[in-house]
């Protein structure tokens, strides 16, 4: 599921807001246990450079989900990967978000695969 091929290469907007909520929720549950345990090792500063390490692991391992997530979701949509970045630009992103919720993906194949809704 988090690769950007494989069987999967479709997401419709269910899974999509699905998996998006569990990554985010998972996320912040990990950060929240994460900052608990900084707050308590505020004189030990190996020890807090092994909780920022965590951190870092955690924040670029839900970067990466997110990026899959969007890429099988654009694809859905018949669009590139690339239309990713779209993100990147201040408010537009805001808007791509509801875009990428609410648009009904490509009824059939497309040149990512076959519909999802037809495999579930």
């Amino acid at each position: 599921m988090f690769t950007l091929t494989g069987r999967w290469n479709r997401l419709n907007r269910q899974r999509f807001f699905g998996y998006g909520l569990l990554q985010g929720v998972l996320t912040t549950v990990l950060f929240g246990v994460i900052g608990l345990l900084s707050g308590t090792a505020y004189d030990n500063a190996g020890l807090i450079y092994m909780i920022y390490a965590v951190m870092f692991v955690v924040y670029a391992g839900a970067v990466w989900i997110n990026i899959c997530l969007t890429a099988k979701r654009l694809h859905d949509l018949d669009k590139s990967a690339w239309y990713f970045l779209v993100y990147l630009v201040p408010i537009v992103g805001l808007f791509f978000i509801f875009y990428l919720w609410f648009a009904k993906g490509v009824v059939g194949d497309n040149q990512y695969g076959p519909d999802p809704l037809d495999q579930a």
